[in-house]
């Protein structure tokens, strides 16, 4: 069984975002930035925290901040390395998105751990943030068709500001890796 195999096993359905149509979408009701489509050619993963209202939530909700989590994981394999991509869309302020990234971080970090000590895997990942976010930026910093993105380390974790209701091609996200 593969890694991807072992954590569609492993994480209950209701938390599996569809790759359905080669695509992984997410998705937030009433936001500005409420849709991205990333479009996957090769074999992947992708699940969210918020499963159809089932929230993780392992603490106390009166402690603020501490329940939050980014929007969606994208697993996947490129070049014999096992890579997840810690996705946040963000409407006009980037506000706590990094507190968010990493926090899911933490929890796939986990899972990977328990995974690990249960299957005959040693799945060490590789992680990168990508913030879909309405702003206005200059064309020199635009990632384009052609251009792969640029990650930058952003407090011990490389992220990537993207621009949000816009399709991508995990493929052309892989060029930067």
């Amino acid at each position: 069984m593969t890694e991807l195999q072992i954590l569609d096993q492993v994480i209950e359905r209701c938390f599996h975002l569809s790759l359905a149509g080669g695509k992984c979408v997410l998705s937030e009701a009433n936001a500005d930035c409420n849709r991205v489509e990333i479009e996957i050619s090769s074999k992947a993963f992708a699940f969210s925290l918020d499963g159809q209202g089932h929230l993780i939530k392992p603490f106390n909700s009166s402690e603020a901040g501490i329940n939050k989590k980014n929007d969606g994981v994208l697993c996947f394999l490129h070049k014999q390395k096992f890579y997840v991509f810690l996705l946040e869309l963000k409407s006009g302020n980037k506000g706590q998105y990094l507190k968010q990234l990493k926090s899911g971080k933490n929890f796939v970090e986990y899972l990977i751990q328990q995974i690990n000590l249960f299957y005959p895997v040693n799945i060490q990942p590789e992680y990168r943030g990508v913030l879909f976010r309405l702003e206005k930026r200059s064309p020199q910093k635009q990632t384009t068709r052609k251009t792969p993105p640029n990650f930058e380390n952003r407090g011990g974790l490389l992220c990537v500001d993207l621009n949000c209701n816009q399709s991508y091609k995990l493929s052309q996200l892989k060029q930067a890796l």
